[in-house]
């Protein structure tokens, strides 16, 4: 496994080539050295990969230099119709070879050196291409608009960067030679696409992702603006069974149907009641809540009480509410939509404490009990976990039916632990109220059951052996020797299968 793991981290800098593994899809090949990665279109890395590039495409210019996927237009099949094929072109050391989707290679290796030498281009020196289908494309200032384009970029030494579009498609001809700046100019805040990157290729025909070392961008040509910068690592090949969330989480929130989200360096786990990760994840968390603070410093899921519904009945409602280290935060439906973004800083500013430091939350609705000495029972509560300078500090703010500042209080004031064997950290990563009598907290690799009714730890453990587990149950044991079988629920297509 460790092994496993260092091969894949060395896709999250310098990689010589990417490509989609079928046009239209989100799936992308990244090519390293001698090594070839599979991700999926949440950045997930397929099972069986990485490998070494001539098992998925034999015979292969080794390093592959650049790499596109391209569709040709429709072609007529043997039963008469008429589809669009896909194409995977790699090249290396002046030449390049094609693939059809199934890793076969469908032409001999051609000779670049003749199509670009009249424009004093040594074909070595390609290093990124990309390829864009589907719209046609503006180029040169509004001097013509194609499709079936390659964008060539060529490194001819060091600082001499130059730029091609080659028309593929029904026959290969060179249109021009520009510069970055020129073919993706970028207008408002000033910021750059770097001219001298490592690869690149279309996300579709308006978004170009560029990498260069550690970092990748994306590029907006219809806005001609840089939308997003972040560290490869973030994005591109994240394991699915990785193990940083078992190392520490940023925030943790409830979920549907009894589970958690897990937040973490970008990215969201969801897991089921039982602990284990549920199909999909983990996901970057702005794909599961557009717009989110990245990272995540604190979530909660709260109920508000009976919301005036579009069809005119009053019911409680879900919200998850997530929050950032800029003292904002936004707040989401049980669809994931974005449907308000607030700002916490003038009401912890009344408590004399800073919202950006902001390291933990927990909600409860319902309560038989008060919070602390003093104070009355009270219903729809959150607790906000702070960095005050050399201590933590929880400051309590009721939200509904309106919002109000309640006070400040130490961790050990609020929730008092009078016997048992464990204590709670001096410092928090994360909490969840379980029920009103029950606080989860995280501190770097456990987690801490605190029973505030007994004022007692009554629990400690590993992360990994509660939140997060790997389902390792091999599914192809029930394809053959069934011993029952079952809906699982009447009137539903779903069903149970046993087996000892």
């Amino acid at each position: 496994m460790k092994n496993h793991q260092n091969s894949v981290e060395n896709f999250h800098e310098d990689i010589d080539a990417i490509c989609h593994a079928r046009t239209g899809k989100n799936d992308l090949f990244l090519f390293k050295g001698t090594q070839l990665l599979k991700v999926d279109h949440h950045g997930c890395i397929c099972q069986g990969y990485p490998k070494d590039i001539t098992q998925e495409f034999p015979d292969a210019p080794i390093p592959v230099k650049s790499a596109y996927t391209s569709k040709l237009d429709p072609i007529l099949e043997a039963d008469g119709q008429a589809r669009a094929k896909d194409f995977i072109n790699l090249y290396g050391e002046g030449l390049k070879k094609m693939y059809d989707a199934d890793g076969t290679i469908v032409t001999e290796e051609e000779d670049l050196e003749k199509l670009l030498a009249p424009w004093g281009i040594d074909a070595k020196n390609i290093s990124a291409t990309a390829y864009f289908h589907g719209n046609a494309v503006e180029y040169n200032g509004g001097s013509g608009m194609r499709r079936n384009l390659v964008v060539v970029h060529v490194k001819q030494s060091i600082g001499d960067n130059k730029m091609l579009l080659i028309k593929v498609e029904p026959t290969e001809e060179v249109l021009g030679e520009f510069d970055v700046e020129s073919l993706f100019p970028v207008y408002g805040d000033g910021s750059q696409l770097p001219t001298d990157f490592d690869t690149w290729y279309f996300k579709d025909d308006n978004t170009l992702v560029v990498f260069k070392g550690k970092q990748y961008y994306e590029y907006k040509r219809n806005e001609k603006c840089i939308t997003k910068t972040g560290a490869i690592r973030s994005r591109y090949g994240f394991l699915k069974e990785d193990k940083s969330f078992h190392r520490g989480i940023d925030a943790i929130c409830h979920s549907e149907a009894g589970g958690v989200y897990l937040f973490k360096d970008g990215h969201v786990m969801k897991v089921d009641q039982n602990g284990y990760i549920c199909s999909g994840y983990p996901k970057p968390t702005e794909d599961e809540f557009p717009d989110s603070p990245n990272p995540v410093t604190a979530a909660y899921n709260s109920k508000c009480d009976h919301v005036l519904q579009a069809n005119g009945q009053a019911k409680a409602s879900d919200t998850i509410i997530l929050a950032g280290n800029d003292g904002l935060t936004k707040v989401y439906d049980s669809k994931k939509t974005l449907i308000n973004t607030g700002d916490v800083h003038s009401l912890l500013n009344k408590l004399e404490l800073d919202a950006t430091g902001i390291k933990a939350a927990a909600y409860y609705h319902d309560s038989t009990s008060v919070m602390h000495e003093g104070d009355s029972v009270r219903r729809n509560v959150i607790a906000l976990c702070v960095n005050a300078g050399s201590k933590i500090q929880i400051a309590l703010i009721q939200v509904e039916p309106v919002t109000e500042a309640i006070g400040v209080f130490d961790v050990n004031e609020l929730f008092p632990v009078e016997s048992g064997r464990f204590k709670l950290p001096d410092d928090v990563d994360a909490m969840l109220f379980r029920d009103d009598n029950t606080l989860v907290v995280f501190r770097k690799k456990h987690y801490y059951v605190y029973n505030r009714a007994k004022k007692q730890v009554t629990h400690r453990s590993l992360i990994k052996n509660r939140y997060g587990r790997s389902i390792d149950i091999n599914p192809e044991i029930f394809h053959s020797n069934i011993d029952s079988i079952c809906h699982a629920h009447s009137g539903e297509d779903h069903l149970y299968l046993q087996r000892a």
